[in-house]
């Protein structure tokens, strides 16, 4: 509420509310809300720009060798490339022998390689069902969405740009030598290689028409979703396997208009229960990152630890994809433990997250390392390995730096086609690689087979390494940022945020300067608003606070209030040739600062006659130096100062 003689209403209250209404910040702990920005030193700096100098020197010379005609190597590209397909593409096999009928009546035409394309009779949404007979076990499908130069803006779908939105896959299976009956089977797992925002490949689980798989606005491009089946199907001529593509958004003919569908028995990796081991109190963040408290030298699931005080414990409530919290909350260690199967040599991709450091072994052999202090959030670490068949042994490290802290681990797997940029380049057929993609393939052919230019591409792996270590040892700092889309801000009827009045915008009180009319009405007008030479307040608080520091009382005593319920400033003209002064010089806290220290008025004399204590008992004349007791705060910083302890 407001009463009548108050110099900033209600409403503009709740106007400059609204300037910090726009953060999406929570105001929580755990709540890391981006954008961070580094803060190096100056000795970082330079060497960050020493690497970054090396770095492009490095890469101009690779470049410049990568680029050069040698035809002996180019004679080997082709057998290289066609070897090298297999390899990253062996474990699918595109489906032949495939069935596909429209509800709507769209038709469809085989035109090689597996591929169908779609003809679009008008139908707004449509279901494809796919139908074969899956002689070998499938424990994975991949349905690629293949651009086409006869189809809307060249893309892989029939609506009129290109795009389609696959709202549902379902799934089945029928053993037809015995019945007609299809049973139907889970789906899980999804993967796509892109994504339309607000359109992520796991809403083809769901049964919201409106949601679903979409690649706008890369509709031009070769896209891939990947799906598992819940349990693994078919393996027998006499099992008929059916797929149902619906297409039902909203939208009218956002259907999958050139497809290709392939399956793998490739099962995945089995991963045991985590097991966790902590946490272990550390003298300092440098011993609970470097010691070893035991599990990184032996891993014994039986063993105790601090006099029995701690054991290893199953935590099956730690499941994959999901950041969790660790016990504990000053500085310590926490181990993590599983075994992961698999029947056979592959690739995995692992994804990491961690609050604070983090240290990972496979096999006893350390694959990620960085002592860094940050809140945890998904995919700040990646590994890429190779899994031996039979159980792996993965060791995950997670230290505190104090407060709470958890980690986050994902596997992505080659099932998923996530192993990396190359793999993607290479599963793409050649007559629908972006020139992008092949000049990743030319290039991987010549590191592999130049010795000169793997010399420099290691040169260049090294540099990075080094300097990713160096960023990860800068310190970072959180920035504000405003939302994207503009959150309404109400006048809160006594306060309460259930009782909201009438719908306010930015503003200023109406008894100060306006706003500058060129620019939006923002934060950072606000900021510069703030500091202009219009502003008659900024500067004069600020001054006067800092000089009732030194004299215990400001210029204007109530340094609280510098409005009409407030008193005079004793010295208006000092006050305003300081705060002129501050501003002019770039808002120098130590310039005035230095002022006031070296003038004549602070270094007087502190003793005080009886006259002038009777005339002036408070010092507002100024005739003596200050003569005040030191605040609480003062007294600690003083004795941490002349101790040497001050940092």
């Amino acid at each position: 509420h407001e009463h009548k003689y108050d110099p900033i209403t209600h409403e503009e209250f709740y106007q400059l509310y609204d300037f910090f209404n726009q953060l999406p910040e929570q105001g929580l702990d755990k709540d890391p809300c981006p954008p961070f920005i580094k803060v190096p030193s100056k000795d970082q700096q330079s060497r960050l720009e020493d690497f970054n100098h090396r770095l492009a020197s490095l890469d101009t010379q690779l470049d410049k060798r990568l680029s050069e005609n040698d035809p002996q190597m180019a004679a080997g590209f082709k057998a290289w490339a066609e070897q090298a397909e297999r390899v990253y593409d062996r474990d699918w096999e595109v489906v032949q022998n495939l069935q596909v009928e429209s509800e709507k009546g769209t038709a469809f035409e085989k035109i090689g390689d597996g591929a169908i394309l779609a003809k679009s009779n008008g139908a707004a949404t449509d279901t494809y069902t796919i139908r074969f007979n899956a002689s070998k076990p499938i424990a994975g499908f991949r349905l690629e969405a293949l651009p086409h130069p006869d189809l809307p803006a060249k893309g892989s779908g029939l609506a009129s740009n290109g795009n389609f939105m696959l709202s549902r896959v379902e799934v089945s299976e029928t053993h037809i030598a015995f019945e007609t009956k299809e049973h139907t089977v889970g789906v899980s797992k999804v993967y796509a290689d892109f994504e339309q925002d607000q359109f992520p490949a796991q809403d083809i689980l769901d049964d919201n028409p409106v949601s679903g798989w979409a690649v706008l606005p890369q509709v031009e491009r070769y896209h891939r979703i990947v799906f598992n089946p819940e349990s693994t199907i078919g393996g027998d001529d006499e099992v008929q396997v059916t797929l149902r593509l619906k297409f039902h958004h909203i939208a009218p003919q956002h259907l999958l208009g050139h497809f290709r569908l392939s399956v793998t028995g490739e099962k995945d990796p089995r991963y045991s229960p985590w097991f966790a081991l902590g946490p272990f109190p550390s003298a300092s963040k440098e011993e609970a990152f470097a010691k070893d408290f035991g599990p990184e030298s032996e891993i014994d699931l039986t063993k105790t630890y601090l006099e029995g005080d701690l054991r290893w414990t199953e935590r099956g409530d730690l499941t994959d994809g999901a950041v969790h919290d660790l016990e504990g909350t000053g500085i310590a260690a926490t181990y993590l433990y599983r075994t992961v199967y698999t029947p056979k040599e592959r690739k995995v991709l692992w994804r990491f997250g961690s609050n604070d450091g983090i240290q990972v072994w496979l096999n006893g052999e350390r694959i990620v390392s960085n002592d860094i202090g940050r809140q945890v959030s998904e995919n700040q670490e990646k590994a890429l390995v190779e899994l031996k068949p039979g159980d792996n042994r993965l060791l995950m490290k997670i230290n505190n730096r104090g407060g709470a802290y958890g980690f986050y681990f994902r596997p992505d797997l080659h099932l998923e086609g996530t192993e990396d940029e190359i793999a993607r380049a290479f599963r793409v057929a050649q007559d629908h690689r972006t020139e992008e993609d092949s000049d990743k393939i030319h290039r991987l052919y010549r590191l592999a087979v130049d010795p000169v230019a793997s010399d420099l591409n290691t040169q260049i792996g090294e540099l990075k390494t080094n300097k990713s270590q160096l960023e990860s040892s800068i310190p970072t700092i959180r920035v504000m940022e405003d939302m994207k889309e503009k959150r309404p801000t109400y006048v809160l009827i006594r306060g309460n945020y259930r009782n909201p009045g009438e719908e306010v915008t930015a503003g200023v009180p109406a008894f100060l300067p306006d706003l500058p009319k060129d620019q939006p009405v923002n934060r950072l007008a606000l900021a510069k608003w703030l500091v202009s030479d219009e502003q008659p307040l900024t500067a004069r608080v600020t001054v006067n606070r800092i000089w009732s520091l030194f004299f215990g009382l400001g210029l204007v005593k109530t340094s609280e209030d510098f409005g009409t319920q407030g008193e005079r400033p004793s010295h208006p003209k000092l006050l305003d040739w300081l705060a002129v002064d501050f501003r002019e010089s770039g808002w120098k806290v130590k310039d005035l600062i230095r002022k006031i220290v070296l003038s004549s008025t602070y270094r007087q004399d502190s003793v005080v006659s009886r006259v002038l204590l009777q005339r002036d008992p408070l010092n507002r004349l100024l005739a003596r130096g200050p003569r005040r007791r030191l605040s609480a705060e003062f007294v600690r910083d003083n004795a941490l100062a002349i101790a040497g302890l001050l940092d």
